[in-house]
């Protein structure tokens, strides 16, 4: 039988992101068959007893991925949720059964999609940089951008002290004192985008995210919320 990484098998519980797993075992809250486990041991999935701050992990729960549309007013975070009269994303998810965290956060004002999962380590490395996982939103801006800025946007502005990857982007169509753009990032950092367009002075009106990794919102209403098919799975 093929042995493991501790700290993979814990993630993979949904206990704890990766990471976490990692300081959990260095701290020595974690045994094997009744041993103070160390960082760097590994186990045998279903035959060796883990055990977690004394909590026996006695199943390897199905990795699942729930993709939700997150209408514009709701939080992410729950300690927000009491700050703030339009409720958190855990509202319009309470008939899941399984125990999801948000992968990564969208702030309260951006609507879109927004992935929840039970696997800690797949969140991880979605919003690592290093992986240049892609994200897609389309964005209403305040006057028309010229040519010259979305350049600028292509090869990467600063805000503050803060440098922006380049961007793409796409216009969509224009009306009186406003444009709509379709833009793409692989910059993991939260609103990126609204920054990006301040750096060239054109305030977001509205923003939502289309797609994140591959996966879309098409075919979705604001609240609804789906599981991810094995297909989908494969792309993650």
């Amino acid at each position: 039988m093929s042995t493991v990484r501790l700290q993979k098998i814990i993630a993979e519980s949904g206990l704890a992101s990766r990471r976490e797993a990692e300081r959990i075992i260095a701290a020595g809250e974690v045994t094997v068959n009744g041993k103070v486990a160390r960082l760097g041991d590994k186990v045998i999935a279903g035959k060796d007893h883990i055990k977690v701050r004394g909590k026996l992990l006695t199943h390897m729960p199905e990795r699942v991925v729930v993709a939700l549309f997150k209408p514009k007013g709701i939080v992410t975070v729950k300690p927000l949720a009491q700050m703030l009269p339009g409720g958190t994303i855990f509202d319009l998810i309470e008939k899941i059964k399984e125990k999801v965290l948000p992968i990564g956060r969208l702030d309260t004002d951006t609507e879109g999609l927004i992935l929840l999962t039970n696997d800690g380590e797949l969140s991880q490395r979605l919003l690592k940089a290093k992986y240049e996982v892609p994200k897609t939103f389309t964005v209403k801006i305040d006057g028309h951008m010229e040519d010259k800025k979305i350049k600028r946007l292509e090869a990467g502005v600063r805000f503050q002290n803060e440098k922006i990857k380049p961007l793409t982007v796409v216009p969509i169509k224009r009306s009186e004192g406003k444009q709509w753009l379709q833009i793409s990032t692989t910059d993991p950092r939260n609103r990126i985008v609204r920054k990006a367009m301040e750096a060239v002075g054109h305030p977001v009106d509205k923003i939502r995210r289309d797609s994140f990794a591959g996966i879309s919102l098409r075919g979705m209403v604001r609240g609804q919320y789906r599981y991810l098919n094995p297909e989908e799975l494969l792309k993650l």
